[in-house]
Formats: C-alpha cells, structure tokens, sequence
C-alpha cells in the first residue's frame, strides 16, 4: 500500500516549512552531540524551496533541553559555517549585520522571532556614535528589527526589512522566525537553518513576499523553530498510522481533511517553549557575531 503521506494528499493537505519533512535525501552528521541533517538544493532541481543549504539540528524538546548551552552552540557552529561561506571571510568589527525576527508578538506560538528579537544585543549604534568604545568591544556591529506583520502594520515584513537594508547596507541577513511542521514530534525540538532566505507564513498557506538575497542585495540565512502544525497535517498522519491508503479515502474524509486546513494546532507549552527557543537562538547569533545574549 502507497504511504498516504507521500501521495497526491499529502501534497494537498500537509504543508510543512521543513526541507527534512520533504522526503529528500539528507546527509546525517552530528553537531555538537545533536543529530543534524543537510540537504542541497540546486537551481532547477524542482524542488519548491529556494536553491540552497538546509541544515536541520534534532535537539528534542527546546523548552525541557538540559544542555541548551549545547544547542545554542550547535546552531553557531552551523550558523557561522554559512555566514562565512557568504562574506567569503570572518566576521569582524567591519561586518555589519541585520537580524530581522519576524512574527506575532501578540501570539504565543508566533512571538519566537520577537522575543529573539528582545535577547539580542544590538551594537551598531556604538560602532557609529562611539567608535572607540566599539573597538575595544571587539565584536560585529549588530542591529535588529521586529517589523511585526501586515496585519498589525500594513506593511509586509519584507517591504519593512528591504527599507532597513537600503538604510543601514548590512553584509548579512539573519532571519528568525517560527515554522510549520508536519509532525508534532517535530514541534519545539527542531531548528532549522537555511542559506536560502524565507518565504513568511508558507508552511500554514500565508504566503507573504519571500524575504531573501534578491530582495534586500544582501545574503539571507534564515533561522528557524516550527511552533505549529495544522490540523489537515495530524489528519492526515493518523490515516497513515492507521495504515488506511489514498483509495480508502472517502468525500467525508476529504471534507475532514479540507476543513483542518484553517486550523493551527500548537503545543500547550508554546510559551514556555518559544521562549526557551529564542534565547538559544539569540545567544547563538550573539556568539557567532562576537556579542552575549540578554539572559542566555
């Protein structure tokens, strides 16, 4: 029997921000005691993602993780891997980075991005009103910008952040934001880093201007940690436990299937969960950029 999660349904109902929930082949290795995975995807390879590295870290839970230290090293490593591989050097005091964090303050399972936002130190301001000072810091000038969504602003979060770089002309961008995933396994325990950029809200069918190197002039590393699933996606997975295949489907299924498409389900420990995540996050890109994290 064809696995229903790997048919024409699977297409049409579990939608998924995460290239290792694609069914792609992934090269397995170990990061700093976490199993990870990477995939490249090439220009014209067919895939529905940008062309690029995909690196995805299997940390288990974010929010009860003993060795969060660890994992926020993790995500330096890799993170430090492609934004060399970008400036085809080092950062230093010279480089200028953008951190845009992304998403929903006013919802929990969307605020990951600006509570990142909240844990990074920002040093650019230094580097331009105290020159001195910032030498003696030794670190990357940082800023950072929580640009909200369009529906709070009107203005879609890569209009926002294209006007920051044209203002300020960052040598990278670092995007952080909450992903959908397909499994609930999945959910608070993974995070993924892409060289590719992000297209905000695709993984739950919110397709905003994908935020990427094409837009802004500048290379795009793209941070994320899936917070949510939707209900088509569990629908969908509990057929396929249940071993039930793509011609055993009936139209009340469909309906079922159809329907839960509109519904985002998310952990009952978002909060705690979305705060554990972005301050791993942000004490990572501090690492990477030589700057500590507000209550790492």
């Amino acid at each position: 029997m064809k696995d229903i999660t790997k048919g024409k349904l699977a297409k049409l109902y579990a939608r998924t921000d995460l290239v290792c929930e694609d069914g792609g082949e992934l090269r397995e290795y170990t990061v700093r005691g976490f199993r990870a995975g990477e995939s490249i995807i090439t220009e014209g390879s067919g895939s529905k993602r940008g062309p690029g590295r995909y690196v995805t870290i299997f940390t288990g839970a974010l929010h009860r993780c003993e060795r969060r230290e660890d994992a926020s090293d993790a995500v330096a490593d890799e993170l430090t891997s492609m934004v060399e591989s970008a400036l085809g050097s080092k950062p230093d005091e010279k480089t200028t980075v953008l951190v845009a964090c992304l998403g929903n303050r006013s919802v929990t399972a969307d605020a990951f991005g600006p509570l990142a936002a909240d844990a990074l130190v920002v040093t650019r301001h230094v580097s331009r009103d105290n020159p001195t000072v910032f030498g003696m810091l030794g670190c990357s000038a940082v800023a950072a910008i929580a640009p909200g969504v369009a529906a709070q602003t009107g203005i879609d979060s890569a209009e926002t952040i294209a006007a920051a770089a044209s203002a300020i002309r960052p040598d990278v961008i670092i995007t952080v934001d909450a992903l959908a995933a397909r499994s609930t396994e999945r959910l608070g325990s993974t995070i993924q880093l892409s060289s590719a950029g992000v297209e905000p809200g695709s993984g739950v069918g919110n397709h905003r201007p994908a935020i990427n190197e094409k837009l802004l002039h500048a290379p795009v590393i793209a941070i994320g940690v899936p917070t949510v699933t939707d209900s088509s996606s569990l629908v969908l997975d509990a057929l396929s436990r249940a071993g039930i295949g793509e011609d055993e489907i009936s139209d009340e299924l469909r309906g079922v299937l159809e329907n839960g498409r509109a519904f985002v389900v998310t952990p009952g420990e978002c909060d705690v969960l979305v705060s554990a995540a972005a301050k791993i996050v942000a004490s990572a890109i501090g690492s990477v950029f030589g700057v500590p994290c507000i209550d790492a």
